[in-house]
């Protein structure tokens, strides 16, 4: 009995001694939020971008402080209240206040460009510890519109000729270049649209070829766009292909700049070959391809391609996708950067069928086989593409 008395007696001393102990100070955790998008606005005007710092427990001492700052990530200086880390503002939270709100200041142009974003950061706390959570992106979402903001290529290369190409800066289609397909058979991959030659779908405005894919019903389909060839006008072997453009981007629009071999009529595809210098499906917006097909049927074929990915997509601004082609393969480029080559000798088991003439294809397929697996979107309706010009260079 002595023993088990002695024993308790010791357990009870510790925890007095526990108890008496000074605990360490727990300190709260202060995390920033913001609002994640805000549009620029027009020149000279300027709205703001609400930034909630919050602490997540009261403090045990006060005041509690904290700073922050805004850093550009993609933007300049000029386009938002720019706070550096050496001249940060001091926030202070009382007895009884948990949330504190401050604003930074967006200012607005008339420049058309790509989305930009800074962040706000909270640095330097006082009475208190920064949580993970210490930096909110902003992103500037760009309201203006322009007609010629993008990549540009130039009319001339050396140890290349401008042999051809189309500038649309008339007021018509040129029949001399251009001829219409018609029909809403699928197209051999299940489409969806019906291709017309009406001036809804395809048209010529402000120096571009523009080809609108449209929601309506038409004989028997759901959908309209264009689908506008070469064939019989104009087709090149070898040389150096510039089309500028900027694509849609719905889900279930699947634009395309392509070409294929003139002797299709003769043998049919794949065996004429397919020169894919552009391919997009609008529910991957921010990838493009490029791709090359061969073979002797459907059912006996090959096919070689690759991806390109742009962080703001193809939809904003003119991109140039580029073809450079001769007796030894095929390399093609987006504003002059390299994303995909099929060398001659890379095609085997196969008659190689790139060392011939090509006409070229503009078109928006809507659904289909590639376009339409993830569905179509019927409120992103109408969409275009427009193209400011093609050029071949041999």
């Amino acid at each position: 009995m002595t023993k088990i008395r002695n024993v308790a007696i010791f357990f009870a001393t510790v925890v007095v001694i526990w108890a008496c102990k000074p605990q360490e100070e727990v300190l709260p955790e202060l995390s920033v939020t913001a609002t994640n998008q805000v549009d620029e606005g027009d020149a000279g005007s300027s709205t703001t971008v609400n930034v909630t710092i919050k602490m997540d427990v009261a403090a045990n001492t006060y005041p509690v402080t904290v700073n922050y700052y805004t850093r550009h990530i993609s933007t300049d200086d000029s386009d938002f209240e720019f706070i550096s880390s050496d001249n940060r503002k001091t926030v202070t939270f009382n007895e009884g206040e948990l949330v504190k709100e401050v604003q930074i200041a967006v200012y607005g142009d008339d420049e058309a460009e790509a989305h930009e974003e800074f962040s706000v950061n909270i640095t330097g706390a006082e009475n208190a510890v920064l949580s993970p959570t210490r930096e909110a992106v902003v992103s500037i979402r760009n309201d203006d519109k322009c007609s010629d903001c993008g990549y540009i290529t130039p009319t001339s290369y050396s140890g290349y000729e401008l042999v051809w190409g189309d500038e649309f800066n008339g007021t018509d289609i040129s029949t001399d270049n251009w001829r219409w397909e018609l029909g809403g058979n699928g197209w051999g991959n299940q489409e969806s649209q019906y291709y017309t030659d009406r001036r809804d779908n395809s048209y010529i405005e402000n120096g571009d070829l523009v080809i609108v894919a449209k929601k309506e019903n038409f004989s028997g389909s759901a959908y309209t766009s264009a689908r506008m060839i070469t064939s019989g006008k104009q087709s090149f072997q070898y040389g150096r292909v510039d089309i500028r453009a900027k694509l849609p981007d719905a889900r279930g629009t699947w634009p395309a700049l392509w070409m294929l071999g003139d002797n299709i009529w003769d043998v049919s595809w794949p065996k004429c070959g397919e020169i894919d210098i552009m391919e997009l499906v609008g529910y991957d917006p921010l990838n493009v391809h490029a791709t090359g097909h061969w073979g002797n049927s459907v059912n006996d074929k090959g096919i070689s391609g690759s991806g390109f990915y742009q962080e703001d997509g193809f939809a904003d601004h003119y991109h140039v996708y580029s073809l450079i082609w001769n007796t030894t393969g095929m390399t093609f480029y987006v504003d002059d950067v390299k994303i995909h080559e099929i060398k001659k000798t890379d095609v085997t088991g196969y008659e190689y069928p790139f060392d011939q003439k090509f006409f070229f294809i503009f078109n928006i397929a809507v659904g289909g086989t590639w376009g339409g697996i993830q569905g179509i979107d019927d409120s992103a309706f109408p969409q275009e593409m427009r193209v400011d010009y093609v050029r071949v260079f041999q």
